[in-house]
């Protein structure tokens, strides 16, 4: 078993050492679904901006710690929030912009906990990633997602953040799947005629 080496902080962020490049603020572990609404101090933000902000909180706790709780809450809590059929798909893509990040940013992701109303400049900067990967045509994406990654290009968290965008938007204009449209599937095909 390969022993972890403790991070060293630097100014309140744990610096890139290893595998850790986040750093948690004060505590975590709220429940997911009550928090998962309440993550921005923004009024602008979307519903659903708040509710990807919360599973990267979620997502990001999970590596920091090791527990795998983090994950399920964030999975469950977007099932709950979004449905059976749009909380997974909203929960995958965060998943992939939390892996892009992980991969390919330079330096450290500071996050608050899932209940916080706060944002850190870190989160704002990933708000202000997913609102340029938005719209039909997404303006600056190229020149946001590489500031974001702290590098001159950074390819996998701008083609996270746009599918990402793309799918918050599709949810925006069109609705979740809700509960009427899985009460039709359940009831079966309509009668046809022969």
């Amino acid at each position: 078993m390969r022993r972890r080496r403790e991070p060293k902080y630097h100014g309140g962020a744990v610096r890139a050492d290893d595998d850790e490049a986040m750093v948690a603020v004060d505590g975590e572990g709220a429940d997911a679904a009550d928090g998962a609404e309440s993550a921005a101090s923004d009024p602008a933000q979307t519903r659903h901006e708040l509710i990807a902000l919360s599973i990267v909180r979620l997502a990001m706790s999970g590596y920091r710690t090791g527990q795998l709780g983090c994950w399920e809450s964030a999975f469950s809590a977007t099932s709950e929030i979004l449905g059976p059929v749009d909380g997974p798909a909203v929960f995958g893509r965060v998943i992939a912009l939390v892996h892009a990040v992980r991969s390919e940013r330079v330096g450290t992701f500071v996050f608050l906990p899932v209940a916080c109303s706060e944002l850190s400049p870190d989160e704002r900067d990933l708000v202000g990633l997913l609102r340029a990967a938005r719209g039909r045509t997404p303006v600056g994406l190229d020149g946001t997602a590489a500031r974001f990654g702290g590098r001159e290009t950074a390819p996998l968290i701008r083609l996270a953040a746009r599918a990402l965008g793309v799918l918050l938007d599709r949810l925006e204009w069109a609705g979740s799947i809700g509960p009427d449209d899985l009460d039709a599937v359940e009831a079966g095909p309509p009668p046809t005629r022969h």
